[in-house]
């Protein structure tokens, strides 16, 4: 099957964009978390 190293490869880029996402997304939603506990 010559299409599935095609498939795969963005496949697998596309999933490790989302988890990159999500844990930074969530590094900032606790940054800025903190920031407003700490203004308060």
């Amino acid at each position: 099957m010559p299409g599935s190293p095609k498939t795969s490869k963005p496949l697998g880029y596309f999933v490790t964009f989302l988890l990159f996402l999500g844990y930074f997304s969530g590094y900032l939603l606790y940054f800025f978390d903190s920031n407003l506990l700490g203004d308060s």
